[in-house]
């Protein structure tokens, strides 16, 4: 027999996977959502990043902001550095001597040096300098691009929590769905146990052939294969939701939604008006050019001159006998403030270069607002025929189940009544069952198509 559950499991394990631990585990959908969105760790992290970016323009604001710093050097001279000078006393002492002729006349060489020591055994030296930027053209220009890179986080924020919604909703869903396709196959299975018991009956009595009892027999042995393949399935699909919503694999879980006909009746066709801008990876991308855009300006900006104002307090001492901690030490106060201008003027091609590259960057990213428009233009077209198609099959699915099931009724009748064949309550059951597996499959591939719409505007409902 053709089963579709194969499509489910594959679409729960692809399911991203991530978790923490709770205890309590009733969930309907909306909880389920909820908790999702205060405990997934993808989620938590995704939080973390904006407080992070917040704090990155804080310390670039710091930037312009008044700037002071305190210094203190004490040295001790075990040996103060010795210095060579040229010998300058010799040669004067002997040319007067020479020309007195008080000594005789002899070659004193002009080479020679002699050893002296400048400095002190106790060094002291303590300062406070502070400066204050006044103007920088890059720092103007990030300065306004700091509401922008908050904007960034938070557009990554928006997207993660989209996808986390989805999975959410994806896994719940299919959990449900398997819930309730199992209990229904629980009940035909017991059906169908009833009737192999009053077949073998029949046949020990005398009244019906093996062959028929066998016949039975072969369609309650494939009850049993579907029921325990959604029995391994259920588990692993119930892990998935529990990680998307940030519970432990270990906790217990419990769905309080069902499927009913409520459920499909908020699976409406899609909008008339409809467009992609409202998706968060939209703005995202409009944001990310934003921002290349001032990073092309901040490096323009390099070309003009950067002006700083600073001052310095310092004091020095300096002596051969005191500790420079000593209070009789006296110490020599200086103090300064000036005006400092700096302009690059040539930087070998450096800054040229970054310009270039800034430049190239916003392309790229222009060059990738164009292919995400139409990518989601494409997606929101086939996730449109898709809804459109999923509800069209779900109609069917439904009156094929709502068909089959007065079919193995009727049998079911003709057959204890004595005028049906159980080959034909059999081939009935069999119908219902392949029906039953194609409803299912076709009310979660409706819910599914509702939700990849949703997600192509922009406009999840959850």
């Amino acid at each position: 027999m053709k089963t579709k559950l194969l499509f489910l499991m594959t679409l729960t394990l692809g399911f991203p996977l991530l978790g923490t631990s709770q205890n309590n585990n009733s969930f309907s959908f909306a909880q389920a959502i909820e908790y999702a969105l205060q405990h997934n760790p993808q989620l938590n992290n995704s939080n973390l990043d904006i407080r992070i970016a917040e704090k990155q323009v804080t310390e670039f604001l710091a930037i312009g902001l008044p700037q002071i710093n305190a210094s203190f050097d004490g040295a001790y001279n075990i040996e103060v550095p010795t210095n060579f000078l040229p010998d300058f006393l010799t040669p004067a002492i002997y040319g007067v001597l020479f020309s007195e002729n008080l000594v005789q006349q002899k070659d004193i060489g002009s080479d020679a040096l002699f050893p002296v020591q400048f400095g002190a055994t106790h060094t002291g030296f303590a300062g406070i300098n502070a400066s204050q930027l006044l103007f920088d053209g890059s720092y103007l220009v990030g300065l306004k691009a700091t509401k922008t890179f908050v904007e960034l986080a938070k557009r990554n924020h928006e997207v993660t929590q989209n996808d986390i919604k989805v999975a959410v909703a994806q896994t719940y869903y299919a959990v449900l769905i398997m819930e309730e396709h199992l209990e229904l196959l629980k009940k035909n299975k017991e059906r169908i146990q009833v009737l192999l018991d009053n077949a073998k009956a029949m046949n020990e009595s005398g009244f019906i052939e093996k062959i028929e009892v066998d016949r039975i027999k072969i369609s309650y042995n494939k009850l049993s294969l579907e029921q325990s393949k959604l029995e391994r399935m259920l588990p692993i699909t119930e892990s998935a939701l529990k990680l998307n919503m940030g519970l432990s694999v270990k906790d217990e879980i419990v769905l309080t939604d069902k499927i009913n006909s409520d459920l499909m009746s908020k699976i409406s066709t899609a909008d008339a008006n409809d467009d992609i801008s409202n998706r968060p990876e939209y703005k995202r991308i409009i944001t990310q050019i934003t921002l290349a855009e001032y990073d092309l300006k901040r490096f323009r900006m390099a070309y003009l001159p950067r002006l700083e104002l600073y001052g310095t307090l310092s004091t020095t001492m300096a002596n051969n006998d005191d500790w420079f901690f000593d209070p009789s030490n006296k110490w020599f106060p200086s103090s300064g403030a000036g005006l400092r201008a700096s302009l690059p003027i040539f930087t070998s091609l450096q800054r040229k270069s970054r310009t270039d590259m800034a430049r190239l960057r916003l392309q790229q990213a222009q060059n990738g607002k164009f292919l995400m428009e139409n990518s989601m233009q494409t997606e929101m077209n086939k996730a449109k025929v898709d809804l459109q198609s999923a509800i069209e099959n779900f109609t069917i699915e439904e009156e094929n189940k709502n068909l089959t099931e007065e079919l193995v009724r009727v049998s079911k009748i003709k057959y204890e009544q004595g005028v049906g064949s159980n080959l034909e309550l059999i081939s009935a059951e069999t119908d219902y069952r392949e029906a039953l597996t194609s409803y299912y499959n076709a009310i979660y591939n409706s819910i599914l198509a509702r939700i990849a719409y949703e997600k192509s505007i922009g406009k999840l409902s959850f």
